[in-house]
């Protein structure tokens, strides 16, 4: 998909980015209508090969990393250890937007992409950086450390303040540090684009994945500096996770007045005077106690039966869903029209959740490795099918192999 429609219909995207968050920034930007060219190394990059894999004709394979991240750009492999392959990406440069890679620092430089010289030559090019802490220009030394999602959650403090029951880190399961950080490098982005239409100039946006984290884990860091007349050493009773019949759920009782909602649907309505429950200044001395009351309760209802009895009062409740769950044609997530219908390109179709904001294309696919190849560079720089065969005979788009 080339030319979309939505607010960034006519920005153009050159994606040089791998696993995760920088692909996931660049497809909200491909869902909000930009035009994404994915550059990738002959054969594809990491994300092509982390996840479950579905086999496909000619042995091309789809994985859920890919899946998760790729929707609605353009594919086209390029070797850019070979003189040709670098011009192409620098005449591709030369008429996009917005240039964005999340490499370790220095790597696209020693790629051939030096971004402060291409800011130089083209002024209104915005260029974005991903990595752990910044680069050498912001980081220093601390730069050169190597960074995945699990170590930014480590160093943010998002880790340190999820401890089991013995004290210790709880790694979050799930990449965070990666899909955090693809958001704020689209926030970023959207916010030099806006600045470049009142100066006509465009810069270098630092994303760092430990300071997106340790943004989001604000409340902590603030809470250690205040002082406080009581220990908030326990969620209040009624917060948090609760065992059901069937799973278990979440409840969000934070105040006296969705505790005395709780009771009512519990029909305990006495524990909403009685003195040892009836404040959260004394509720909050008896936690166990009270929160013993309440799986109680829940134990002897399904999740389904206790978000129908819950949920109609205001308090705060949900399940505590898997990936099959929302999945599954009934739920919520599926009501709601949150899980996307896209083309596979193996002849079948996937399910993926929707951008956040809403955005999305009519008829976008996942796209393989290199397969728009000869159309970005037709369409994007007028290179012909003789000049095209002939490229790919010299080793550009790799071991002298025509992309199909």
């Amino acid at each position: 998909m080339a030319e979309g429609t939505g607010p960034l219909t006519g920005v153009r995207v050159l994606d040089v980015t791998h696993i995760l968050a920088g692909p996931f920034a660049t497809q909200m930007m491909a869902d909000a209508g930009a035009n994404v060219i994915k550059l990738e190394p002959p054969g594809g990059e990491y994300s092509r090969i982390r996840g479950p894999q579905r086999p496909g004709p000619n042995g091309v394979t789809l994985s859920s990393y890919s899946a998760a991240v790729n929707r609605g750009k353009r594919s086209i492999e390029l070797n850019l250890k070979h003189p040709k392959a670098l011009e192409l990406a620098l005449r591709l440069i030369a008429i996009s937007d917005v240039l964005i890679e999340n490499f370790a620092p220095g790597t696209v430089t020693r790629m051939g992409l030096d971004f402060t010289e291409l800011r130089e030559r083209f002024p209104r090019l915005i260029t974005c950086s991903i990595s752990l802490w910044g680069g050498f220009q912001t980081a220093g030394d601390m730069a050169r450390r190597g960074g995945l999602a699990i170590v930014a959650e480590a160093e943010s403090t998002i880790m340190g303040t999820n401890r089991d029951k013995e004290g210790v880190p709880v790694a979050l399961g799930t990449p965070i540090g990666d899909m955090a950080s693809g958001m704020a490098a689209y926030g970023a982005v959207m916010t030099a684009l806006w600045e470049r239409e009142r100066t006509g100039r465009g810069q270098h946006l630092e994303i760092s994945m430990v300071r997106t984290l340790l943004a989001l884990n604000s409340i902590a860091v603030t809470g250690k500096q205040i002082p406080s007349t009581r220990e908030y050493l326990t969620a209040p009773v009624g917060y948090g996770v609760f065992p059901t019949k069937d799973g278990f759920i979440v409840l969000g009782v934070n105040s006296d007045r969705l505790w005395q909602r709780l009771c009512e649907v519990m029909d305990r309505p006495e524990l909403a005077t009685d003195p040892r429950f009836a404040t959260y200044a004394e509720r909050d001395t008896r936690t166990e106690e009270g929160n013993t009351i309440v799986r109680e309760w829940t134990m002897r209802h399904t999740s389904s039966e206790v978000v129908e009895k819950v949920g109609p009062t205001g308090m705060p409740c949900g399940r505590i869903s898997n990936p099959e769950d929302v999945l599954d044609p009934s739920s919520d997530v599926q009501k709601m029209g949150w899980l996307l219908t896209v083309d596979d390109g193996l002849g079948g179709t996937i399910e993926v959740p929707t951008n956040s904001y809403g955005w999305t294309q009519p008829g976008n696919r996942i796209p393989h490795v290199g397969e728009a190849g000869k159309d970005v560079l037709a369409a994007e720089l007028g290179i012909g099918d003789d000049e095209f065969e002939a490229l790919a005979a010299d080793g550009v788009f790799g071991s002298n192999k025509v992309p199909a």
